[in-house]
């Protein structure tokens, strides 16, 4: 009865696992489509002038280095190490 009720435990958790790991991807392809747009919009903020060449630098710089973390997957991690 213990071992079953083991068992279950794990499996469960498991699957809690899984459903939190398939919870942050979805969070993160939503945060790299929210970014792609970001530097749409710096784009078009540059060409008609609204802002210079050194904002459109550091703005930009932003947004390519939180693409980057999330494309090696550093910016989102699960508690207690899982991934």
């Amino acid at each position: 009865m213990i071992i079953e009720y083991l068992v279950m435990k794990l499996a469960l958790q498991a699957v809690v696992d899984e459903c939190n790991r398939m919870a942050l991807m979805q969070e993160s392809q939503e945060r790299v489509g929210f970014l792609r747009s970001g530097i749409a919009r710096l784009e078009v903020a540059y060409e008609s002038g609204l802002i210079d060449g050194e904002e459109y630098e550091r703005q930009s710089r932003e947004i390519l280095g939180e693409l980057k973390k999330l494309s090696m997957g550093q910016s989102y991690s699960l508690p207690g190490g899982a991934t």
